[in-house]
C-alpha cells in the first residue's frame, strides 16, 4: 500500500514538472518580449517622480551603498552575486518544495508563475528606466551593464520597428523596467514559501534577500520605492497562488498574512474555524 501511493506520489510529481517547465518558459518568454515592447505600450516614463522619491530618501540610498561598499570585502563589487544570489533561490526552492511534495511544489510554481506574468504587466503601468539616468552605482559592471541596456534602449527608440524585427532576437533580456523591482519581489517569494514549508531555508533566504534589497539600490538598478512595489506583487501572488490550488496534507488555511506572522514572530498562525471549534 505504502508502495503504490510512493509510486503514485513520483508520478503526479513528474507530470507536474512536465507541465510546469514548459509552462514556466513559455511565460517567461513572453515576460521579455512584453519588457521589451514597453516603449509603444506605454512611453510615459515616471523616473522623475521616483528620484524625486529617492532625494526625499537619500539617507536610505546613501545607507545601502555604504553597506554594499562594506560587505566588499567578502562580496567583490564584480562578482555580481546580485543574480547569483536571486538564482540560488530560485533553484533551491523549486528543489526543496519538489521533493516535499507534488502538491507544494505545484502551490509554489503557481505562485512563481503568476509573479512572472503580472510582473510585466505591472512594468506597464507606471513605467521607468532606472536611477542609474541620474547617478551610477558603487558596481562598475552593473554601470556598464546599464550603459550597455540603455544604449540598446535608444536605438530601439529610433529605428522602431524595424529595430524590433532586426534585433528582437538577439536582444530579448535587454529591455528596461524598473518599476516594480522582481529580483527583490522574486525573493521576498521564496522567503515567503521558505516560512511556511521550509523553515531550515529561513536563515540562508533572509541573509540573500536581504542583500539582494540592498544591492538593487546600491548598484541604481532601482529606485527604493520599486522595492516594496515589487514585495507587494509577491505577497499578493503568494496568497493567490494558495486560493488557487487549495489543500494539502495539513489542511491549513493559508494566506501571505499567516506567514509574514510567522516570520516575524509577531502574529500565530491562523487555524480553520474546525479546529478552532
Amino acid at each position: 500500500m505504502k508502495a503504490s501511493r510512493s509510486t503514485s506520489t513520483r508520478r503526479n510529481l513528474a507530470r507536474t514538472f512536465f507541465i510546469a517547465l514548459p509552462c514556466y518558459a513559455t511565460v517567461l518568454i513572453c515576460h521579455f518580449n512584453l519588457k521589451l515592447l514597453g516603449p509603444h505600450i506605454n512611453p510615459l516614463l515616471w523616473d522623475d517622480l521616483y528620484w524625486q522619491i529617492d532625494t526625499v530618501l537619500r539617507p536610505l540610498v546613501d545607507g545601502c551603498m555604504k553597506l554594499r561598499l562594506a560587505l566588499a570585502a567578502f562580496i567583490p563589487l564584480e562578482s555580481n552575486f546580485y543574480m547569483t544570489s536571486f538564482i540560488t533561490m530560485f533553484y533551491l526552492t523549486f528543489c526543496t518544495h519538489a521533493l516535499r511534495g507534488a502538491h507544494e511544489f505545484r502551490t509554489v510554481f503557481l505562485a512563481a508563475l503568476l509573479f512572472q506574468g503580472l510582473g510585466a504587466i505591472a512594468y506597464m503601468i507606471m513605467p521607468a528606466l532606472g536611477p542609474f539616468l541620474y547617478e551610477t552605482g558603487v558596481e562598475p559592471a552593473q554601470t556598464a551593464a546599464q550603459a550597455s541596456m540603455l544604449g540598446a534602449y535608444r536605438e530601439h527608440l529610433a529605428g522602431g520597428a524595424d529595430w524590433l524585427a532586426r534585433n528582437g532576437g538577439t536582444h530579448l533580456t535587454v529591455g528596461l523596467a524598473a518599476m516594480p523591482s522582481l529580483h527583490t519581489g522574486g525573493s521576498f517569494l521564496f522567503l515567503l514559501f521558505a516560512a511556511r514549508y521550509a523553515k531550515v531555508l529561513i536563515p540562508l533566504y533572509s541573509m540573500l534577500f536581504g542583500f539582494i534589497a540592498i544591492d538593487a539600490v546600491a548598484s541604481r538598478w532601482h529606485y527604493v520605492i520599486d522595492l516594496p512595489v515589487g514585495m507587494a506583487l509577491a505577497w499578493g501572488c503568494f496568497a493567490l497562488a494558495h486560493r488557487l490550488n487549495p489543500g494539502g496534507a495539513e489542511g491549513e488555511a493559508v494566506t501571505a498574512r499567516n506567514v509574514l506572522g510567522q516570520l516575524r514572530g509577531l502574529l500565530p498562525a491562523r487555524r480553520p474555524a474546525a479546529d478552532a471549534a
